[in-house]
């Protein structure tokens, strides 16, 4: 479950640095709206599902203080790709979610 819920956090970390203007543009190259508004949107979703997936793998108590530090950890990976490689921020983050989707499977059963 660790693996999941650091791709979650990544990928949401991912999605909200990328409905910010600023990197939108430096990714896309243009500003589109309704592209940052569902990064925003999509990306809190992902924060939650990572502490969803903390808490169900440590407890409450535990999954607290792992999802915070799995956060920290996913946060830094996100800002430095944004600083040296921003085009490859979108790539990564959706290889995050797919590996967490593969990872919860392979888990289930």
């Amino acid at each position: 479950m660790t693996v999941v819920a650091f791709a979650l956090c990544y990928a949401g970390f991912a999605l909200l640095s990328l409905s910010q203007a600023r990197n939108h543009r430096r990714v896309y190259g243009g500003d589109r709206h309704g592209r940052r508004r569902w990064g925003r949107w999509a990306g809190w979703t992902l924060l939650g599902s990572g502490a969803l997936a903390s808490a169900a793998a440590w407890g409450p108590g535990t999954g607290a203080v792992a999802f915070l530090g799995l956060a920290t950890f996913a946060a830094v990976a996100v800002a430095l790709l944004l600083t040296y490689a921003p085009r490859l921020v979108m790539r990564t983050a959706a290889a995050a979610v797919s590996v967490a989707v593969a990872a919860a499977f392979a888990l289930a059963m």
